[in-house]
């Protein structure tokens, strides 16, 4: 072959194309001469497959009707030096093996996502809660008016997870934290702080937990168990509400009827046992609660209440006894009725007495409001009146926010 037929084909295999209306000059190459499928694809290696599809690219690629040579053009309104097989790739199509693999890689990815994602998860919550008041005491210098940290729930701050181990086990764990609003102060996770175990069983806790007696025991005080409720001159509710070193425990419910029982291991803070069993069906609940103080206080606490929704109004009940080691009894009731208004608005008023053996009777009365402005923000006030041992009266306003 003339030395100059050969320089010839060596020229048109570099030769840039420049084409009128933006087409791009492509250099033009054999693929079995282009280092970067060689090196990359090397016959009988693992990607042998991939030269073939490179190099059958190449030969797919149009004619320039001047030169026989086989040439890769794309359509850009920029110039550009591309070659039909970069790396050992056509720029036109790239290897659907290789696509297909990192897919899959990513698809499998996303799925394992998903799955670590529905079987655990962390929810943050919350309520905050502010009440302003103005209180007077028979017989006393006139009161000034006052700002308190949680009207109707204590203001908090909360974690709460859950993992799913699978077989319908689950762990769940919850960290809460009292927030007083009227200083910004926290104390810590002093209201509930626990880790335990859930499932078809029911649930367990272990840590800083509510007792079985406080999940039923204002369940039906009037006036929304606030700081404006009548039960304000109950006896019964002096109990120890959260002692620390609890062991829980709550049943899954059987036909509408569930409970719990809870013991404080001494060491912590008290040791307390208590109690609860309830039925919620429909209109009706009714709970019956009891605990034991005794082992650290003077007292054991019985308490049996209950409510039935007549639609236009739910009537509330309460009963409460107090068995003395050192003071004397005392029995405690309460009579009162959510009535809704409207459907942001409900009314609630009630009657609460509280008589210790050999004393004299403590009643209180009260009526109050709440309105919802949201599904989430509630305002809310009411009055109340207390007579017996002391005499005094409250009025006032708050507004409740839960996240």
């Amino acid at each position: 072959m003339p030395s100059d037929l050969r320089r010839l084909r060596k020229g048109r295999s570099a030769l840039l194309v420049q084409v009128l209306g933006g087409l791009e000059a492509v250099k033009a190459t054999k693929c079995e001469s282009n280092p970067g499928c060689t090196e990359r694809h090397r016959p009988g290696g693992e990607m042998h497959d991939e030269r073939v599809e490179c190099c059958a690219n190449v030969s797919a690629a149009p004619r320039h009707p001047r030169f026989p040579l086989r040439l890769g053009l794309r359509v850009s309104p920029w110039p550009t030096i591309v070659s039909p097989c970069v790396q050992g790739r056509h720029p036109f199509n790239l290897n659907t093996k290789e696509i297909m693999k990192k897919s899959l890689i990513a698809v499998a990815a996303l799925a394992a996502m998903s799955a670590a994602s529905a079987q655990s998860s962390l929810n943050v919550y919350g309520v905050a809660d502010v009440i302003i008041h103005k209180d007077d005491v028979r017989g006393e210098p006139s009161k000034p008016t006052k700002m308190t940290n949680g009207g109707v729930s204590g203001s908090r701050l909360g974690f709460k997870g859950t993992e799913d181990l699978g077989g319908g086990l689950k762990a769940n764990f919850l960290l809460e934290e009292g927030i007083d609003l009227t200083s910004g102060a926290a104390a810590g996770f002093n209201r509930q702080a626990y880790v335990g175990l859930g499932g078809g069983f029911g649930e367990v806790k272990f840590g800083n937990v509510y007792t079985a007696y406080d999940d039923i025991s204002g369940a039906t005080n009037p006036v929304f168990d606030s700081k404006l409720a009548p039960t304000s001159v109950w006896k019964s509710a002096d109990y120890i509400s959260n002692p620390g070193s609890n062991i829980y425990y709550a049943s899954p419910s059987f036909g509408g009827v569930s409970g719990a029982v809870s013991y404080s291991l001494d060491g912590s803070k008290n040791a307390v046992t208590s109690v609860h069993v309830k039925y919620e069906g429909g209109p009706i609940y009714v709970g019956f609660g009891y605990q034991d103080d005794t082992e650290v206080a003077t007292a054991k606490f019985t308490r049996l209440n209950g409510s039935y929704d007549f639609g236009s109004f739910k009537l509330l009940a309460g009963y409460g006894k107090t068995n003395e080691t050192v003071a004397a009894d005392s029995t405690d009731w309460s009579i009162g009725a959510d009535v809704p208004l409207s459907a942001n608005l409900v009314l609630s008023a009630g009657y609460a007495s509280s008589k210790a053996d050999g004393a004299q009777r403590n009643y209180g009365v009260a009526v109050g409001a709440a309105y919802s402005l949201s599904k989430r923000t509630t305002v809310y006030g009411g009055l109340r009146n207390v007579e017996g041992a002391k005499d005094e009266s409250r009025v006032g306003a708050g507004i409740k926010h839960t996240f």
